[in-house]
């Protein structure tokens, strides 16, 4: 039978492979960056729920130290510098020339049919639900009241769904 350290040190372990795997989200694989984001989310609830160990404790600390190490890198300013160039240069497409109303209203009827497609396939998967969500964050910026205030319902109800099924 498996003790409580082993299987704490496995699970942790796992989590940390899977943070220290940066290279599907430098490259921007597909899912990536949300795969980074779940297995650190994981790690911080299965170390906080278990009382973060003094090696606990001191594991995160040393990673919350490299993290802010990092942060503060020549390669992090230079993407903070092109993310914030954005605002004055953003690099888009010819069709960004064209008027905001109908491109708008175009983007957000894809972005149903998108969702819909999702909701067809999988009703209640984590698919839907990030597709509900990108929606929502759509329409919001083209003022779709409406459908941003669907897309965060359907988000929230999938959300529960979700939460109610794994607890």
């Amino acid at each position: 039978m498996a003790t409580m350290a082993r299987v704490l040190a496995e699970t942790v372990g796992a989590c940390v492979d899977e943070i220290g795997d940066l290279r599907g989200a430098l490259a921007d694989g597909p899912d990536a960056v949300h795969r980074l984001r779940t297995a650190v989310r994981r790690w911080r609830s299965v170390t906080g729920g278990f009382g973060r160990s003094d090696p606990l404790r001191v594991a995160h600390d040393q990673a919350h130290a490299r993290l802010v190490a990092w942060h503060a890198g020549d390669g992090v300013v230079g993407v903070d510098a092109l993310l914030a160039g954005w605002d004055r240069d953003l690099p888009l497409r010819a069709a960004a020339a064209r008027p905001a109303g109908p491109a708008g209203r175009r983007v957000v009827r894809r972005e149903v049919r998108r969702a819909s497609d999702r909701a067809e396939r999988d009703p209640a998967g984590h698919e839907t639900r990030k597709a509900a969500r990108r929606l929502r964050h759509v329409a919001e910026v083209v003022g779709a009241d409406r459908v941003a205030v669907l897309g965060k319902q359907v988000q929230g109800a999938l959300g529960e769904f979700r939460r109610r099924a794994c607890f």
